[in-house]
């Protein structure tokens, strides 16, 4: 649902809105396989629909391949994935031993003029990347996807308050936030003000 700014994308809604959709009149459908699924045959029958069985947030180099299948885009996809090893050894080169540097990583965003926090959990898309330069995670994310679930109610992320941000300690914390449009990064970017500003966060 994340639009990059100065693209020709029309943004359907998540899950997608069938009106926004059917306007298009698009020869090819794929869809989240979140927020889709329920809509899988009203969107089928304006177009041949497609849903990927690896979730993106996980499974992101499955998720590419397949897309790269369904676009006839194969090549590209590979040629991308491998300047993504690639950069991944030059890393692994400057940082030395990762594996002796626990880091964590957390999602910041704007949740009714409040601060929002997510910490990403070892299954999710952005420290999948990290687990492959090889560093370690904090025990308080170092579960399995099974074992997530258990303990906090979802496989890749956790909501926090402010009291719990030592579960995201480390040695480095990486801090993200994204939107689907320039309204949404700048209520985000507010958010991060006032947690950068809060006591808790220094």
């Amino acid at each position: 649902p994340y639009i990059v700014e100065g693209t020709d994308i029309t943004y359907v809604g998540f899950p997608a809105n069938i009106e926004r959709v059917l306007e298009l009149e698009p020869d090819l459908i794929i869809a989240s396989p979140f927020g889709d699924l329920d809509i899988y045959d009203e969107l089928s029958a304006i177009a041949p629909t497609d849903i990927p069985e690896a979730l993106p947030n996980v499974e992101w180099e499955t998720s590419m391949r397949f897309m790269g299948d369904v676009l006839s885009l194969s090549d590209e996809v590979e040629t991308l994935l491998a300047d993504y090893d690639a950069r991944v050894e030059t890393l692994v080169e400057l940082v030395g031993d990762p594996s002796e540097i626990e880091v964590s990583v957390v999602r910041y965003y704007d949740d009714s003029s409040q601060v929002g926090l997510q910490m990403q959990l070892a299954n999710a898309f952005s420290t999948d990347m990290l687990a492959d330069i090889g560093f370690t995670r904090p025990e308080s994310q170092a579960y399995t996807a099974e074992e997530a679930e258990e303990v906090y109610g979802s496989p890749i992320a956790a909501t926090l308050s402010l009291e719990e941000l030592p579960l995201s300690d480390g040695e480095y914390l990486f801090a993200w936030s994204q939107g689907p449009n320039a309204e949404v990064d700048a209520a985000n970017e507010a958010a991060w003000e006032l947690l950068s500003e809060d006591p808790l966060w220094g």
